[in-house]
């Protein structure tokens, strides 16, 4: 590998290195104009660094990157050290409550698959729920309905329903109020989108047995999301549905 990066924006940094090493391989590139956008412009609040008040990083539910975090001495992302004690397992988690920027906390029965944490029971009254403490201005999840099914995820923002100004594009609201989000497929939903960067406490719970979380991401833009694509598909190596 001669070249990587991971995340939103450096497209500039990226375009060069492609030329560079195209250029290196015997490829003309001098008829190709570079582009000279250097793309979404991070918002000049944010904290770049991974403090408690930095840019959350992504998140990753599955035990292949969490524990291979801890392989490579860094942190995971799962908050729960019952979540290691065993794979492709069902624990019945108990959040403790107190949430730190860059950490998934859990509450209810989930089970930890290679890629993705799958809520493990019907319930009623959307008791369970994986929660953030987060910073940016925008936040995107990866999931899925396991069986192929629809399922409505609640989505509440500082223990209240999204306001309509910062929801993102996959954001619903039914008749009472509550905002959600219809999971139909695997891919990337478009949860948050705010003017400014700032933080807050998510939680996101389904009374389905087959709600799958895979990731979540975020970005840090100046007038909130650019050009935000909810209807991409899983990649970078998911498999969906293979938990």
């Amino acid at each position: 590998m001669r070249y990587n990066h991971f995340g939103e924006g450096g497209y500039d940094e990226t375009e060069l290195q492609i030329r560079a090493l195209l250029t290196e391989a015997g490829h003309d590139v001098s008829d190709i104009p570079a582009n000279s956008d250097p793309g979404p412009q991070l918002d000049t609040a944010v904290d770049g660094s991974l403090g408690l008040n930095g840019t959350t990083r992504e998140l990753y539910a599955g035990y292949e990157r969490n524990i291979g975090a801890l392989r490579s001495q860094s942190t995971p992302y799962v908050r729960h050290v019952e979540y290691y004690e065993d794979l492709d397992v069902e624990v019945d988690y108990i959040d403790p409550g107190d949430h730190e920027n860059h950490f998934l906390h859990l509450e209810g029965l989930w089970r930890n698959g290679p890629e993705s944490l799958l809520h493990a029971r019907e319930t009623s009254d959307y008791d369970d729920y994986i929660g953030i403490k987060f910073y940016g201005t925008s936040v995107n999840a990866v999931m899925e309905p396991a069986d192929g099914m629809p399922l409505q995820v609640r989505v509440t923002l500082d223990e209240a329903p999204v306001g309509s100004d910062e929801s993102g594009a996959d954001i619903q609201y039914d008749p009472d109020g509550n905002s959600s989000i219809e999971v139909d497929t695997s891919r990337m939903y478009f949860v948050l989108n705010r003017d400014d960067f700032g933080g807050g406490e998510l939680w996101l719970s389904s009374n389905s047995p087959e709600f799958s979380l895979f990731v979540f991401t975020f970005g840090a833009y100046e007038g909130g999301e650019p050009n935000p694509n909810p209807t991409a598909s899983i990649g970078g190596g998911y498999d969906a549905g293979k938990n």
